[in-house]
């Protein structure tokens, strides 16, 4: 085999892997984190979107709000309800926002409330086939 030929060879192999060879685009992981110094609602992240939420403390909680603005007014114009979900201390909580929905935090320590959360878009799973 000539230089060549080898040397073509290898492009070939690391533009293959560089292009991610035979796997899917990985779904966007986004991620955040919130810090209050007093009690407060804001916005975490916007719908469709499954978050992983932890918090170190308790003294928090998330809820649902419908999305419009598109800014922070979203989670003030709405209350914390029967559909909030707690926070824990020291606990992972898995919360699915779906579309035109906002996430929001609601804390009401006047200490320091850290929220680390993760999520991932929610995908759309195909209705299965029906068998006759």
């Amino acid at each position: 085999m000539s230089l060549h030929a080898r040397n073509r060879i290898v492009a070939l192999l690391i533009a293959a892997a560089a292009a991610g060879c035979a796997t899917g685009p990985a779904p966007s992981v986004k991620r955040g984190r919130v810090l209050n110094w007093s009690a407060r609602t804001q916005e975490v992240a916007r719908g469709p979107i499954t978050l992983h939420a932890y918090a170190g403390f308790t003294g928090g909680e998330i809820f649902q709000a419908p999305a419009g603005t598109g800014s922070g007014a979203d989670c003030a114009s709405s209350l914390p309800g029967a559909h909030s979900t707690p926070l824990p201390a020291d606990r992972v909580v898995f919360i699915a926002v779906p579309e035109g929905a906002v996430a929001c935090l609601h804390t009401w320590t006047d200490s320091a409330y850290e929220l680390l959360w993760h999520g991932e878009p929610q995908i759309e799973r195909p209705s299965s086939p029906t068998h006759n």
